[in-house]
């Protein structure tokens, strides 16, 4: 594991604990989740205090466009670089916003052509010329995985992102993907892991195969409604009760990260 900057505490700057995803790509092991802007939130006020409370990783994805919540998030990193001196993690200049943030977007998966349009429209959006990790999304009937996972490798070797991985990906459309991929194996997958959901079978290939496994929201509606099978207790309640202890950990961390900082 290796470690990089991001917690900004009375002027220092503190280690935040990352993955190592190579070629010198570094994810933070927590990331600001934006889905919540396809339900007419805007997330721009959360993109600032994100980043104003020393957090890097932001995550997004085309298919959020529609609301359009990747400009929303571009005009929140322009405003929190404006208002806070964000720390610098690497020498290269990660966007083009004035502040260091690691950017996670994702495309469809589609066609080679539609792919690149994507790509494109997700750096337009965010107003950057490249972003840290590009993944595809989830796969659709009748797309095209080859099309899309060679339009994702041209963008790398770009310079378009810096990292390219996959999404909602399970262990036979990893075993499709590597008949004709050129850069191999991907970086990472994005999945859902919940004490009520984990597919055991695609962790353990993930493991063997070196593929990073990053956890989607354990809070989300499929883990909310597995905890109501497992408890028998009405969903409100339950959420209720993970976002409280979520919270309480979150705060713990910080702290525990502020005084660790304030003793340097």
């Amino acid at each position: 594991m290796q470690t990089t900057c991001g917690i900004v505490q009375v002027g220092r700057v503190c280690p935040q604990p990352t993955v190592d995803l190579g070629d010198g790509v570094h994810l933070p092991f927590v990331s600001l989740g934006t889905g919540s802007g396809l339900k007419n939130v805007n997330v721009t006020y959360a993109t600032m205090l994100w980043l104003g409370a020393g957090g890097t990783g932001i995550d997004t994805a085309y298919n959020y466009r529609w609301m359009p919540v990747q400009k929303h998030i571009a005009k929140g990193i322009a405003a929190a670089a404006s208002r806070v001196k964000l720390p610098r993690q690497r020498e290269r200049h990660v966007n083009d916003l004035g502040a260091d943030v690691f950017l996670i977007t994702k495309i469809p998966c589609s066609t080679y052509d539609e792919a690149k349009r994507h790509i494109e429209s997700n750096l337009k959006d965010l107003q950057v010329s490249a972003v840290d990790l590009t993944l595809i999304h989830f796969r659709m009937s009748g797309c095209s995985l080859c099309g899309t996972s060679r339009a994702l490798e041209e963008a790398k070797e770009a310079g378009q992102t810096r990292q390219i991985g996959v999404s909602h990906f399970i262990e036979k459309d990893f075993t499709e993907l590597k008949t004709t991929a050129k850069v191999w194996p991907p970086a990472l997958t994005q999945n859902s892991l919940s004490v009520g959901f984990h597919d055991d079978a695609t962790i353990k290939y993930c493991a063997e195969h070196k593929i990073a496994y990053m956890v989607r929201p354990p809070l989300s509606t499929r883990a909310v409604r597995a905890s109501r099978r497992m408890t028998s207790l009405r969903p409100r309640p339950v959420l209720a009760c993970a976002v409280l202890c979520c919270a309480v950990l979150c705060c713990a961390a910080l702290r525990c990260a502020a005084l660790r900082c304030a003793a340097l």
